[in-house]
């Protein structure tokens, strides 16, 4: 039973996946210590354990802790307590070898099954020749390696997002039970990172836009949902005031304050005003920005392409997510001026959307299953896919060199330092992966 479920007919598909993890591999590590983007991009890391770290990292020390039953002062200042889903699956792991560790080994177990059963999916769905392109995208998508050198639930937005997909793919064809149970998945994931504000809307829509679904079914399922979206968030909020948590620390009300800075729209009309005229400078921005450069030009070219040549079209799905990223997208950036510690609006914090990649990455895989079965513009597609795949690895891997380009792009996509932080970084503390420690004497204990 656990063979079949682990096994491709292909055998070189087998071939291919293989390759792409030691491909993979091989980027993720250069990623780790002071390759790290997440810590590298600061101004001033905190230095930690013979390397630096992200200043967010006693955040995620404070789920570890409230996970495995510390007293609420170990725990209460904790910013994102909300995201609890890794540190319930990872318990063991964590119980075990730590936070650091415990962490790692939960992430990349995540990464490389959710990966090798997306690839699965792709090749049953829509062919060999998209699972390869799938396969080239994943392995080399700068977004998974951004994040890899810290042990922070943010190396979930991936595996989320491709399982997210998967449900709302085969919502089109189960039943109305299948589509109740899916539902329910997805809301369990969206306790792993904050992605309900991103797709909760787009998903909404994607129920009430089935036309093949009867109009009652489709009526019946959208209270569903929102219950299913709610209830695993209160669950988890419950779970902290039962523990403890008085909140006065947690970040979670930044959308709510949004919302209702609205309200003073009228008071503030110039300021107000100032701030729409930036938006097409922004959205510019944050497009480019939120997905490393390289995945939205290939997704540009080939949405171009694919509709001016093969008239091919976004699909219900990925026009949904889409619909309900650029909504969140005009929701933080249209907000009149408010008060609080995260401002939402502006290209600085990019990263918020760079959940868009499965648009983008889903219509060229579905792009490229058309194209070989057409037969048509074969070798430029594929040379299209090979110079995202060289140009991804140059910036996955510029951190060995203190590469000015790989510090520009990681800055970019969340500008919580100068754009040469992580390079001047690098230049200073040396080019340094895990396994090559240098312990400092104010190092954080």
């Amino acid at each position: 039973m656990i063979s079949k479920l682990f096994y491709i007919q292909s055998a070189s598909l087998r071939k291919w996946i293989c390759f792409g993890f030691i491909v993979l591999c091989i980027q993720l590590y250069l990623n780790t210590g002071t390759l790290s983007g997440y810590a590298g991009t600061l101004d001033k890391p905190t230095l930690y354990g013979g390397y630096y770290v992200n200043n967010d990292y006693p955040q995620y020390v404070a789920n570890y802790n409230f996970i495995i039953g510390a007293a609420p002062q170990e725990w209460e200042r904790g910013m994102v307590l909300r995201r609890q889903l890794m540190y319930i699956w990872g318990y063991p792991f964590m119980h075990y070898f730590g936070f650091f560790y415990g962490s790692m080994i939960t992430i990349l177990l995540t990464i490389f099954i959710s990966f090798f059963f997306f690839f699965k999916f792709i090749e049953r769905e829509f062919g060999e020749h998209a699972a390869k392109v799938s396969v080239v995208l994943l392995c080399t998508y700068s977004g998974v390696m951004y994040w890899i050198g810290s042990p922070f639930v943010q190396n979930l937005i991936i595996p989320l997002c491709l399982a997210i997909y998967f449900l709302l793919y085969k919502m089109q064809q189960g039943s109305f039970k299948f589509n109740v149970f899916a539902l329910i998945i997805i809301g369990i994931l969206f306790t792993g990172y904050d992605l309900l504000p991103l797709f909760a809307p787009g998903i909404l829509l994607f129920i009430l836009a089935r036309k093949k679904l009867p109009l009652r079914n489709r009526l019946l399922l959208l209270p569903i949902a929102i219950m299913a979206f709610a209830l695993p968030q209160w669950l988890i909020r419950y779970w902290l005031i039962v523990r403890g948590a008085n909140f006065v620390y947690a970040n979670d009300d930044t959308y709510k304050i949004i919302l209702t800075s609205y309200l003073s729209i009228f008071q503030q009309l110039p300021a107000w005003w100032w701030r729409v005229k930036q938006i097409p400078e922004t959205l510019y921005h944050c497009y480019f920005d939120s997905n490393f450069l390289v995945l939205p030009i290939l997704f540009l070219v080939g949405w171009t392409g694919g509709r001016l040549i093969f008239k091919f079209k976004l699909n219900l799905i990925e026009r949904c997510l889409l619909i309900s990223i650029l909504f969140l997208f005009l929701f933080n950036n249209m907000a009149p001026p408010y008060e609080g510690e995260w401002q939402m609006w502006g290209d600085w914090i990019a990263r918020i959307y760079q959940a868009v990649f499965i648009v983008y990455m889903m219509y060229m895989i579905r792009l490229a299953a058309y194209v070989y079965k057409q037969k048509r513009l074969q070798i430029a597609l594929t040379t299209l896919f090979l110079l995202t795949a060289f140009f991804n690895v140059l910036i996955n891997t510029g951190g060995m060199y203190a590469s000015s380009l790989t510090s520009e792009v990681y800055a970019r996509f969340y500008k919580q330092g100068s754009p040469q932080s992580y390079s001047t970084n690098i230049k200073y503390y040396g080019a340094r992966p895990r396994g090559f420690p240098r312990h400092y004497e104010n190092e954080v204990k």
